[in-house]
């Protein structure tokens, strides 16, 4: 019996200091492995969240026009969760302008516009542009739309006079710049149709997310996150209204880049143009045919070519292979029924 005892204890000892540290390296290791996918997977979630909430306001902002035939002023950027102001527009008749709120003129400064609808241009003014927080209790959306997938507050601007509450429309009005890279280290301007007539291609509005590097972002409770702009990086244009040199009305909204420096570009834009005449038209070959009118591929601006049939094999200029081409990137598709 003694000697049973005996035997029983000597198996009765803890881990050697050898055994411990290879434990903790076998479990640093799993960490590891489960961390890294976990991280991934989480940015992931953030992008998509960030995408479908930018998404889900700019279209709740263009349903909001067509019922009350104004777009919604801004709310204050800055207000606490439990005010009054949170989520709910501000007056964008009154010229003032309080806490979390801006307001800037277009930089490229007058538009001639038709405001009585007579077809003549009538009226020349500057076209202004205010800013601020997602006004989402005025748009009866949940307030988790309005902000980004990082917890920051999306920025939501949009032409001054497009969003006071009256009966009359003003028509084509754009008081918001949207550039993007021209791949030659300079910007381009986002233009709808001819870029020589400046008075319509601005944008009405623009909701945008400032990424994941969160630089010029407000937190959920309104406070700026006291990352300052870097105006070297692509995306500096949009948080200037942090600069001390003030705010203007240039966006800019391109390829997301997320590789740092100048070419760090991680905000999620969506924004409006007002469209001014058809974006699609039938072909005077057969009418059953319809393609963009805008489309500007290597074919050329396919919409200014009446008299081509896409669905004829024989191209006016013998080249049938390219506007085949071309065509697969302008006709009409569509899935479902038309009603």
């Amino acid at each position: 019996m003694m000697k049973m005892n005996n035997e029983i204890k000597q198996y009765q000892h803890g881990f050697t200091l050898v055994e411990m540290a290879i434990s903790t390296i076998i479990v640093g290791l799993l960490f590891v492995a489960i961390a890294l996918p976990f991280s991934i997977w989480l940015e992931k979630e953030r992008v998509l969240e960030t995408n479908q909430n930018v998404e889900r306001i700019a279209l709740r902002v263009t349903a909001y026009r067509t019922t009350n035939r104004h777009f919604p002023c801004p709310a204050p950027l800055d207000a606490a969760r439990d005010s009054a102001e949170y989520g709910m527009e501000s007056d964008c008749a009154d010229p003032a302008v309080g806490s979390g709120l801006y307001r800037a003129p277009r930089v490229d400064g007058d538009v001639t516009v038709d405001t009585d609808n007579d077809g003549v241009n009538d009226t020349t003014f500057t076209p202004t542009m205010r800013m601020g927080a997602i006004p989402f209790r005025t748009l009866g959306v949940p307030e988790e739309y309005s902000y980004d997938g990082y917890g920051n507050r999306i920025l939501y601007a949009v032409t001054e006079e497009r969003a006071v509450n009256t009966s009359r429309n003003v028509p084509n009005i754009g008081a918001i710049i949207v550039e993007y890279d021209d791949g030659a280290g300079g910007r381009v301007r986002h233009l709808k149709n001819d870029p020589a007539d400046l008075d319509s291609e601005d944008a009405e509005f623009i909701v945008l997310s400032h990424g994941g590097d969160q630089m010029g972002g407000h937190n959920i409770n309104g406070i700026w996150n006291n990352i300052a702009c870097d105006v070297n990086k692509k995306d500096g244009e949009n948080c200037d209204h942090l600069n001390a040199g003030g705010l203007d009305t240039v966006f800019f909204s391109d390829d997301t880049s997320t590789t740092g420096g100048d070419d760090q570009h991680d905000d999620v834009a969506f924004y409006q143009i007002p469209l001014s005449s058809a974006l699609w038209t039938r072909s005077e070959i057969n009418k059953n045919h319809i393609y963009n009118i805008r489309s500007d591929e290597a074919g050329g601006r396919v919409g200014s070519d009446k008299h081509f049939d896409f669905y004829d094999d024989k191209a006016k200029d013998g080249d049938a292979t390219l506007y085949a081409q071309t065509y697969e990137k302008s006709k009409l598709w569509v899935g479902g029924n038309l009603l």
